[in-house]
């Protein structure tokens, strides 16, 4: 709907390594970059040329409880290599 009335997308995965993804930083980054690239072709098979950008979460999951565990360091990590890949 966005892309076909011209305005901006911003597509940005929420990756939960361990419980939705996997769990290590690097193959998180892999499936958060890979959903992102499939979401901004979309865009522009919508609309070509249309501006997006790719923002980025990574969170991870407590692997004893499976409660979901923020600011830790590996979502830092992820999110300043996404920023990179980006």
């Amino acid at each position: 709907v966005y892309a076909r009335a011209g305005q901006a997308v911003l597509v940005s995965p929420y990756v939960l390594a361990g419980a939705m993804g996997p769990v290590t930083v690097a193959g998180s980054l892999a499936q958060q970059l890979a959903e992102t690239m499939a979401g901004l072709a979309l865009v522009q098979m919508v609309r070509p040329g249309n501006a997006c950008a790719m923002g980025t979460f990574i969170g991870t999951v407590a692997m004893q409880s499976g409660a979901p565990a923020y600011g830790t360091p590996e979502s830092l990590i992820g999110t300043v290599i996404a920023c990179e890949l980006a």
